[in-house]
């Protein structure tokens, strides 16, 4: 769908809405993926999205609501009656149950908890028993499992009966009486296979698959490489508890690029269970309290800076033209800085490059960054000779080589050494970076200006 068709939905819907077509606008919400009819609350006073959302098909309007966000989720738990809240609960996914437990605060999660059902309970409370970031808050206990001795027709059967209300009938586990994991199957080495055939005589035994501990960012590494729709997770004892799948992991992988990049820009991402998820939905606190912490620590650095020029004072009043120079100095080291330690934060995070490889990245650093300051540098000389004489000009370019040298050297050393002290390397961020190389280029620029003018 195109932006104009987009367009003119919107525009429909509002004008039901406007005019209160209840009945249409359902039936305009069920014609439509889950994902997008939960766009369309939006535009819908609040009385009236409560009034839609009891309208929706049962089994719809859940899906709807897993696409909420969680400031979104939280309005309708507030205005749902405790028979519906209970109905939709009992109809959420596991692991976008345990998704909406996290998300709410903790005397919302405790009523919400009195009206799960027994089952419903034990499995909600064991999910939310495993790390915070473990694989085990995010797989779902809703899988297909079939046994090595059991004919492809028997597993068909089995899969046809039993298939409705899993996650993914994909991927298909193969488990011994135990339940401990033998091999996966994809559904099509079923669907293709003779049906009189053994399952334990199309096993491989060679399978990826996670513990319950293990992070995230693990699973999301495993099934990005090798292709997978979902990977199956096991306990200590190699016994199957659960499955990740693919769309579960792109939001962690949402969510991880935006912890990053909130990092790289200075930011806080320790506000709240789900950090900034939405600028236009997250409180103006959230926001003050993300963003006050590293400014006022770069407020600290950057004094530094300024205690730096009153050091070379005396050598400031010899050559006052020495001034026009420094803000572009300063902001060149600033910048290449920044773009040695972006480019090592995503190699890092990739797996691209690994901490042992510091020494090889250092010599590669320096080519490049004294090709840059050199080319800089010429730039910077023309200006120089033009506007304040040969002597400044030789004292900026000079600066400018070993400013940007430095800048680079810092940038794309500090993610290297944030990730040897098991640290987020995005916490090597631009500002940090900048202020350090604003820092070292006030000192650099300086001390060579008051070399050189004391000599020459």
């Amino acid at each position: 769908m195109n932006f104009i068709e987009i367009e003119k939905n919107i525009c429909h819907f509002k004008n039901l809405a406007k005019n209160k077509k209840w009945a249409k606008i359902i039936n305009f919400l069920k014609h439509k993926h889950a994902s997008e009819a939960s766009e369309y609350f939006q535009y819908l006073d609040l009385e009236n999205k409560i009034t839609v959302f009891r309208d929706l098909p049962y089994h719809f309007s859940t899906k709807v609501f897993s696409y909420f966000s969680p400031k979104q989720k939280l309005f309708f738990i507030k205005n749902l009656n405790n028979k519906e809240l209970k109905k939709l609960l009992a109809d959420l996914n596991p692991d976008d149950r345990t998704d909406l437990f996290e998300s709410v605060p903790s005397k919302t999660g405790k009523k919400l908890m009195r009206l799960l059902t027994s089952e419903d309970l034990k499995e909600t409370t064991q999910l939310l028993d495993y790390p915070e970031d473990s694989v085990g808050r995010l797989m779902t206990p809703d899988f297909l499992t079939i046994k090595p001795n059991w004919t492809i027709k028997q597993a068909l059967k089995y899969i046809r009966k039993n298939g409705k209300n899993v996650e993914t009938i994909d991927v298909i586990y193969v488990v011994d009486d135990n339940e401990r994991l033998i091999d996966d199957l994809k559904i099509k080495n079923l669907l293709i296979a003779d049906p009189q055939t053994k399952i334990k005589n199309i096993t491989s035994h060679y399978l990826t698959k996670l513990s319950v501990f293990d992070d995230q960012e693990i699973a999301l590494e495993l099934i990005k490489k090798y292709n997978l729709v979902a990977l199956p997770v096991v306990n200590e004892h190699d016994i199957l508890v659960g499955i990740v799948t693919i769309d579960d992991l792109m939001d962690i992988s949402d969510e991880e690029s935006t912890e990053d990049i909130h990092k790289i820009g200075g930011l806080s991402v320790e506000e709240g269970p789900k950090g900034i998820v939405n600028v236009f939905e997250t409180p103006l606190k959230i926001l003050y309290r993300s963003r006050i912490s590293w400014l006022m620590i770069l407020v600290g650095v950057n004094i530094f800076s300024g205690a730096a020029m009153a050091f070379f004072e005396e050598t400031i009043a010899q050559a006052v033209a020495l001034v026009f120079f420094l803000p572009l100095l300063i902001d060149s080291g600033g910048n290449a800085g920044s773009q040695a330690s972006t480019l090592m934060i995503r190699a890092l995070s990739l797996g691209d490059v690994k901490v042992h490889h510091w020494a090889k990245m250092i010599g590669r650093e320096v080519a490049v960054a004294t090709g840059l300051g050199i080319t800089m540098a010429l730039g910077v000389m023309l200006i120089g000779i033009f506007r304040s004489g040969i002597d400044i000009a030789i004292v900026a370019a000079l600066s400018m080589i070993i400013i940007v040298l430095v800048g680079s050297t810092i940038g794309m050393s500090l993610p290297f050494l944030f990730t040897k002290f098991n640290k987020d390397p995005a916490a090597a961020s631009g500002p940090l970076v900048t202020s350090i190389a604003d820092i070292c280029g006030v000192l650099i620029y300086f001390y060579i200006a008051s070399v050189y003018l004391t000599v020459t």
